[in-house]
């Protein structure tokens, strides 16, 4: 499934929905257990999570991270260590949390953020690794990842186009064979205007490799249009919604939409699978043909004055009125009689 050289031809697979369960629950294991039981039940093939284990990934500073509150209609600013504080989980509980769709036959996708998280991440029998869109630039954990031989996931965030090129080649020149990369637009309050969604072909069409959208919409707008686009994953945040307004929820749906967002991208996938449409067996039934407009003598010419068109093709069809137009009558006609090619010269 996650193999992502074998979507070159992406229109030959359904997409696959990743839905994230992040750090939403800031600690609380019972609603951590909660959120991924439910998605379980729903039906989803795979769940995404972040390896967030240690505060060290981030400088105790004076450094604050800004995200927006849909609740409030406004932007939070809280210190970007304390923030990390109170959402790492060790790697015992995250074993647990994700013990039970591992169960169940799900594949596991994490975001890592070092190369310890990396290895927990394998060692619980993750299927593929996201790179985050703010580790684009982290040269040593895109080789690691792409030495262990595992589907690697590159968001491109907020980057400029050289940082994704130069992140490829770290990719590839290190032996990396299974990338996806994932357009990741600006987060809410952003308008549809700023998700640029044209970026998904030309990120394929560039790197030559299978494109995934990272969805920050507030809406499921956005991730449904991607389907048609050629995304090959479609990860978006699902929550509780008690847990709105914490880091990163504006863009994130609840959980009971999941089943009908499942059912839209099948829809959709299948609809645009294919390309040209194959001839049709019959054509349309309610096609018109050429009938008298008014009583009509032998030797008259047919013109627009004495012919009009009407369902059903009795008589000539309406394709072959060039063939038809000047040509003399034969025979008398009454108004509305269709006319056929033995009753004319």
């Amino acid at each position: 499934m996650f193999e992502f050289r074998d979507y070159q031809d992406l229109k030959s697979e359904k997409p696959i929905f990743l839905p994230e369960v992040g750090t939403f629950f800031n600690q609380d294991q019972n609603q951590a257990h909660a959120l991924v039981e439910s998605l379980v039940n729903m039906g989803v093939e795979c769940i995404k999570g972040e390896i967030l284990h240690t505060a060290d990934v981030a400088l105790d500073a004076d450094f604050q991270a800004s995200y927006y509150d849909k609740n409030a209609q406004a932007f939070k600013q809280e210190n970007y260590r304390r923030l990390i504080e109170r959402k790492i989980v060790s790697f015992a509980q995250y074993e647990a949390m994700f013990s039970y769709p591992t169960s169940k036959g799900l594949h596991l996708v994490f975001s890592v953020y070092d190369i310890e998280g990396a290895d927990f991440a394998r060692s619980i029998g993750a299927k593929a690794i996201k790179v985050a869109s703010s580790n684009l630039v982290h040269q040593p954990l895109i080789q690691y990842l792409a030495q262990s031989g595992i589907p690697t996931i590159i968001d491109t965030g907020k980057a400029h186009f050289y940082e994704i090129a130069r992140a490829v080649e770290w990719f590839r020149q290190a032996g990396g064979r299974d990338m996806l990369i994932e357009h990741s637009p600006v987060a809410p309050p952003a308008p549809p205007s700023e998700q640029y969604l044209s970026m998904l072909p030309i990120l394929q069409e560039t790197f030559n490799c299978p494109v995934g959208l990272s969805d920050h919409y507030d809406g499921n707008e956005m991730l449904l249009a991607a389907v048609p686009l050629g995304a090959s994953i479609l990860e978006k945040g699902v929550m509780f919604q008690s847990m709105q307004g914490e880091q990163d929820t504006a863009h994130a749906m609840t959980v009971e939409e999941v089943p009908q967002v499942l059912k839209q991208i099948a829809a959709i996938s299948e609809a645009t699978r294919y390309g040209m449409r194959p001839a049709p067996q019959a054509t349309h039934a309610a096609r018109m043909g050429v009938v008298a407009k008014c009583d009509l003598q032998p030797g008259e010419k047919l013109t627009l004055d004495k012919a009009q068109f009407a369902w059903p093709a009795l008589g000539i069809p309406v394709e072959h009125w060039e063939l038809v137009a000047g040509r003399k009558l034969r025979q008398e006609l009454k108004l509305g009689q269709p006319i056929e090619w033995h009753m004319l010269d």
